[in-house]
This record gives C-alpha cells, sequence and structure tokens, in this order.
C-alpha cells in the first residue's frame, strides 16, 4: 500500500507529489518547517547566551544579535518558498 500525505487538505500517495521551489501558497513540507524551527531555537539560545555574556561588548552582542536574527528571517523565508504539489503527470 503506497504511502499517504496530505497536500491541501486531500489524502494522496506521496509518488504522485513533488517538491517545488516557489511554491509560496503550497503546504510546507515536514523537513522545511523543521528546519526553520531548528534554526529558530539554535539562534535565539545562542542570542541569549551572548547577550548575558558580560566578556563580550554590548555592542558587538548587539550586532550578532541582529545577524542571528536576521538568519531566523532569511530560514523563514527560504522555508515558505518550497512547496509540496501534486506531480500534474502522475495525478492526471
Amino acid at each position: 500500500m503506497a504511502e499517504k500525505v496530505i497536500v491541501d487538505g486531500k489524502a494522496v500517495d506521496k509518488e504522485d507529489t513533488k517538491v517545488v521551489f516557489g511554491a509560496i501558497t503550497a503546504t510546507t513540507p515536514q523537513w522545511a518547517k523543521w528546519a526553520f524551527r531548528g534554526t529558530l531555537i539554535v539562534t535565539s539560545v545562542a542570542t541569549f547566551i551572548i547577550a548575558g555574556d558580560n566578556a563580550i561588548k554590548p555592542e558587538l552582542a548587539l550586532r550578532i544579535g541582529v545577524y542571528l536574527k536576521a538568519l531566523d528571517l532569511l530560514a523563514f523565508g527560504f522555508s515558505k518558498m518550497f512547496g509540496v504539489k501534486l506531480d500534474d503527470e502522475k495525478a492526471s
């Protein structure tokens, strides 16, 4: 029996799907969601550690924190750029 996945609220065979770049309105794959969540957690922890470290100058800590948060935005944007679409050739 073929593995089923949910695409746009419908259960379809996994082999009838494909991940495409630029499908902003399509369902985001789980690996992209988890990549963003992992990035968010790691950069947030790093930001707190850097902000609380007295050995790092406040100006440098602020700059590093801004860069880490920019990385979050970049990861979030890229995670939304990948979407799961039905493979038109197999679905028809």
